[in-house]
Protein backbone atom coordinates (compact mmCIF):
# COMPACT_ATOMS: atom_id res chain seq x y z
CA UNK A 1 0.00 0.00 0.00
CA UNK A 2 1.28 3.47 -0.90
CA UNK A 3 2.36 5.66 2.04
CA UNK A 4 2.15 9.45 1.95
CA UNK A 5 3.86 12.25 3.89
CA UNK A 6 2.71 15.86 4.07
CA UNK A 7 4.74 18.36 2.05
CA UNK A 8 6.73 21.18 3.62
CA UNK A 9 5.08 23.61 1.19
CA UNK A 10 1.61 22.95 2.57
CA UNK A 11 2.85 23.60 6.10
CA UNK A 12 4.83 26.74 5.30
CA UNK A 13 2.78 28.55 2.66
CA UNK A 14 -0.71 29.65 3.63
CA UNK A 15 -1.63 30.35 0.00
CA UNK A 16 -1.47 26.62 -0.73
CA UNK A 17 -4.69 25.84 1.12
CA UNK A 18 -7.25 26.91 -1.49
CA UNK A 19 -8.60 24.29 -3.91
CA UNK A 20 -7.13 26.32 -6.76
CA UNK A 21 -3.63 26.37 -5.28
CA UNK A 22 -3.69 22.73 -4.20
CA UNK A 23 -4.80 21.54 -7.63
CA UNK A 24 -2.29 23.77 -9.47
CA UNK A 25 0.66 22.86 -7.27
CA UNK A 26 -0.12 19.16 -7.50
CA UNK A 27 0.56 19.51 -11.25
CA UNK A 28 3.51 21.89 -10.73
CA UNK A 29 5.29 19.66 -8.22
CA UNK A 30 4.75 16.48 -10.21
CA UNK A 31 6.22 18.15 -13.31
CA UNK A 32 9.07 19.61 -11.24
CA UNK A 33 9.88 16.22 -9.72
CA UNK A 34 9.92 14.53 -13.13
CA UNK A 35 12.28 17.23 -14.42
CA UNK A 36 14.43 16.98 -11.30
CA UNK A 37 14.71 13.23 -10.77
CA UNK A 38 14.11 11.98 -14.31
CA UNK A 39 14.58 8.22 -14.60
CA UNK A 40 15.08 7.82 -10.85
CA UNK A 41 11.30 7.93 -10.48
CA UNK A 42 9.23 4.86 -11.26
CA UNK A 43 6.45 5.16 -13.87
CA UNK A 44 3.22 6.46 -12.35
CA UNK A 45 1.46 3.27 -13.44
CA UNK A 46 3.72 1.36 -11.03
CA UNK A 47 3.98 3.55 -7.93
CA UNK A 48 1.62 6.45 -8.58
CA UNK A 49 2.40 10.18 -8.83
CA UNK A 50 5.10 11.76 -6.69
CA UNK A 51 2.63 14.30 -5.26
CA UNK A 52 -1.10 13.92 -4.62
CA UNK A 53 -3.76 15.94 -2.83
CA UNK A 54 -5.88 14.39 -0.09
CA UNK A 55 -8.52 16.43 1.68
CA UNK A 56 -7.10 19.69 0.36
CA UNK A 57 -3.50 18.96 1.46
CA UNK A 58 -0.51 17.96 -0.66
CA UNK A 59 1.36 14.77 0.20
CA UNK A 60 4.53 13.12 -1.11
CA UNK A 61 4.60 9.50 -2.23
CA UNK A 62 7.04 7.68 0.06
CA UNK A 63 7.25 4.73 -2.32
CA UNK A 64 8.50 7.03 -5.07
CA UNK A 65 10.95 8.73 -2.70
CA UNK A 66 12.38 5.37 -1.66
CA UNK A 67 12.60 4.29 -5.28
CA UNK A 68 14.52 7.47 -6.16
CA UNK A 69 16.89 7.63 -3.18
CA UNK A 70 17.33 4.00 -2.11
CA UNK A 71 18.55 2.53 -5.38
CA UNK A 72 19.86 -0.97 -5.80
CA UNK A 73 23.33 -1.59 -7.20
CA UNK A 74 21.76 -2.47 -10.56
CA UNK A 75 19.74 0.76 -10.59
CA UNK A 76 22.92 2.75 -9.97
CA UNK A 77 24.51 1.11 -12.97
CA UNK A 78 21.53 1.67 -15.27
CA UNK A 79 20.79 5.28 -14.27
CA UNK A 80 24.22 6.92 -13.84
CA UNK A 81 23.34 10.16 -15.66
CA UNK A 82 20.27 10.79 -13.48
CA UNK A 83 22.32 10.13 -10.34
CA UNK A 84 25.10 12.45 -11.49
CA UNK A 85 22.64 15.20 -12.39
CA UNK A 86 20.85 15.09 -9.02
CA UNK A 87 24.12 14.87 -7.10
CA UNK A 88 25.55 17.80 -9.03
CA UNK A 89 22.48 19.90 -8.21
CA UNK A 90 22.97 19.28 -4.51
CA UNK A 91 26.64 20.21 -4.75
CA UNK A 92 25.56 23.42 -6.50
CA UNK A 93 22.84 24.17 -3.94
CA UNK A 94 24.14 27.63 -2.94
CA UNK A 95 24.23 28.87 -6.54
CA UNK A 96 20.79 27.36 -7.28
CA UNK A 97 19.32 29.09 -4.23
CA UNK A 98 20.93 32.43 -5.07
CA UNK A 99 19.60 32.18 -8.63
CA UNK A 100 16.16 31.35 -7.19
CA UNK A 101 16.33 34.51 -5.06
CA UNK A 102 17.32 36.64 -8.06
CA UNK A 103 14.53 35.09 -10.14
CA UNK A 104 12.04 35.87 -7.35
CA UNK A 105 13.20 39.50 -7.16
CA UNK A 106 12.76 39.90 -10.91
CA UNK A 107 9.33 38.22 -10.82
CA UNK A 108 8.09 40.40 -7.95
CA UNK A 109 9.33 43.57 -9.69
CA UNK A 110 7.53 42.54 -12.88
CA UNK A 111 4.27 41.68 -11.12
CA UNK A 112 4.18 44.76 -8.90
CA UNK A 113 5.39 47.13 -11.60
CA UNK A 114 2.16 46.86 -13.61
CA UNK A 115 -1.39 47.57 -12.49
CA UNK A 116 -3.51 44.60 -13.63
CA UNK A 117 -6.63 46.77 -13.38
CA UNK A 118 -5.47 48.57 -16.53
CA UNK A 119 -5.23 45.35 -18.56
CA UNK A 120 -7.78 43.13 -20.29
CA UNK A 121 -8.93 39.81 -18.85
CA UNK A 122 -6.82 37.98 -21.42
CA UNK A 123 -3.70 39.98 -20.55
CA UNK A 124 -4.16 39.40 -16.82
CA UNK A 125 -4.77 35.71 -17.35
CA UNK A 126 -1.69 35.43 -19.60
CA UNK A 127 0.51 36.65 -16.75
CA UNK A 128 -1.06 34.17 -14.29
CA UNK A 129 -0.78 31.33 -16.80
CA UNK A 130 2.85 32.20 -17.52
CA UNK A 131 3.72 32.09 -13.82
CA UNK A 132 2.33 28.59 -13.42
CA UNK A 133 3.88 27.48 -16.71
CA UNK A 134 7.33 28.48 -15.44
CA UNK A 135 6.71 27.20 -11.91
CA UNK A 136 8.16 23.66 -12.36
CA UNK A 137 11.58 25.13 -13.17
CA UNK A 138 11.18 27.78 -10.44
CA UNK A 139 10.53 25.07 -7.84
CA UNK A 140 13.91 23.41 -8.42
CA UNK A 141 15.38 25.07 -5.34
CA UNK A 142 12.44 23.90 -3.20
CA UNK A 143 13.13 20.28 -4.13
CA UNK A 144 16.55 20.49 -2.49
CA UNK A 145 14.73 20.48 0.86
CA UNK A 146 11.91 18.06 0.16
CA UNK A 147 10.36 17.40 3.61
CA UNK A 148 13.82 17.35 5.17
CA UNK A 149 14.31 13.94 3.56
CA UNK A 150 17.33 15.04 1.55
CA UNK A 151 20.41 14.09 3.55
CA UNK A 152 22.31 17.10 4.88
CA UNK A 153 25.66 15.36 4.93
CA UNK A 154 27.48 18.68 4.69
CA UNK A 155 26.50 22.34 4.99
CA UNK A 156 25.76 24.19 1.77
CA UNK A 157 28.34 26.77 2.72
CA UNK A 158 30.59 27.37 5.69
CA UNK A 159 28.38 29.95 7.36
CA UNK A 160 24.74 29.16 6.54
CA UNK A 161 23.02 25.99 7.83
CA UNK A 162 20.72 24.20 5.39
CA UNK A 163 17.64 24.95 7.54
CA UNK A 164 18.23 28.67 6.97
CA UNK A 165 18.60 28.11 3.23
CA UNK A 166 15.26 26.29 3.23
CA UNK A 167 13.53 29.17 4.97
CA UNK A 168 14.99 31.61 2.46
CA UNK A 169 13.70 29.54 -0.46
CA UNK A 170 10.21 29.15 1.00
CA UNK A 171 10.09 32.86 1.83
CA UNK A 172 10.91 33.63 -1.79
CA UNK A 173 8.10 31.36 -3.00
CA UNK A 174 5.70 33.12 -0.62
CA UNK A 175 6.82 36.55 -1.93
CA UNK A 176 6.22 35.49 -5.51
CA UNK A 177 2.80 34.02 -4.72
CA UNK A 178 1.83 37.16 -2.81
CA UNK A 179 2.65 39.34 -5.83
CA UNK A 180 0.75 36.97 -8.13
CA UNK A 181 -2.30 37.09 -5.87
CA UNK A 182 -2.98 40.72 -6.81
CA UNK A 183 -3.39 39.57 -10.42
CA UNK A 184 -5.69 36.75 -9.39
CA UNK A 185 -7.78 39.17 -7.30
CA UNK A 186 -8.06 41.53 -10.28
CA UNK A 187 -9.82 38.77 -12.21
CA UNK A 188 -11.81 37.70 -9.14
CA UNK A 189 -13.23 41.21 -8.68
CA UNK A 190 -14.29 41.34 -12.33
CA UNK A 191 -16.00 37.98 -12.07
CA UNK A 192 -17.95 39.28 -9.04
CA UNK A 193 -18.85 42.56 -10.76
CA UNK A 194 -20.27 40.63 -13.72
CA UNK A 195 -22.32 38.40 -11.43
CA UNK A 196 -20.37 35.26 -12.35
CA UNK A 197 -19.37 34.74 -8.71
CA UNK A 198 -20.89 35.88 -5.42
CA UNK A 199 -17.63 36.64 -3.58
CA UNK A 200 -14.05 37.25 -4.66
CA UNK A 201 -12.96 34.33 -2.46
CA UNK A 202 -15.02 32.02 -4.66
CA UNK A 203 -12.46 32.59 -7.40
CA UNK A 204 -9.95 30.47 -5.45
CA UNK A 205 -12.39 27.57 -5.34
CA UNK A 206 -12.04 27.32 -9.12
CA UNK A 207 -9.25 25.35 -10.75
CA UNK A 208 -7.06 27.07 -13.31
CA UNK A 209 -8.30 24.72 -16.04
CA UNK A 210 -11.85 25.90 -15.25
CA UNK A 211 -10.94 29.59 -15.48
CA UNK A 212 -8.92 29.47 -18.72
CA UNK A 213 -11.82 28.63 -21.09
CA UNK A 214 -13.94 31.40 -19.54
CA UNK A 215 -11.26 34.04 -20.12
CA UNK A 216 -10.53 32.70 -23.61
CA UNK A 217 -14.21 32.79 -24.56
CA UNK A 218 -14.40 29.03 -25.02
CA UNK A 219 -16.97 28.32 -22.29
CA UNK A 220 -19.89 30.01 -20.59
CA UNK A 221 -19.35 31.74 -17.25
CA UNK A 222 -22.84 30.60 -16.25
CA UNK A 223 -21.33 27.34 -14.98
CA UNK A 224 -19.02 28.98 -12.44
CA UNK A 225 -21.51 29.35 -9.57
CA UNK A 226 -22.48 25.70 -9.88
CA UNK A 227 -18.81 24.67 -9.77
CA UNK A 228 -18.28 26.78 -6.64
CA UNK A 229 -21.34 25.26 -4.99
CA UNK A 230 -20.09 21.73 -5.71
CA UNK A 231 -16.61 22.55 -4.40
CA UNK A 232 -18.01 24.00 -1.17
CA UNK A 233 -19.98 20.80 -0.73
CA UNK A 234 -16.79 18.76 -1.26
CA UNK A 235 -15.03 20.78 1.45
CA UNK A 236 -17.90 20.21 3.86
CA UNK A 237 -17.79 16.47 3.24
CA UNK A 238 -14.01 16.46 3.79
CA UNK A 239 -14.44 18.24 7.14
CA UNK A 240 -17.24 15.94 8.29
Amino acid sequence: MTEWIRTVLAEKLADLTSPQAVDAFEDVLNAAERNYLGGLLAPEEELGPMVKAFGGTLYYNLAQLRHAYCLSAMDRLTRPLDLIRVGWRHLRAPSIIRRHHATTDACVRRLTGIDPARLSDFEVWSVIDQWFGEAPKYMEAVLLFRNGLVIDAFPFDRFTPSAEWRERVLTDVARSLDALRDWQLALADRFVERGWLRRRGDFFLLQLREIAPIVNGEASAATLRAIVKDRCAEQERARA
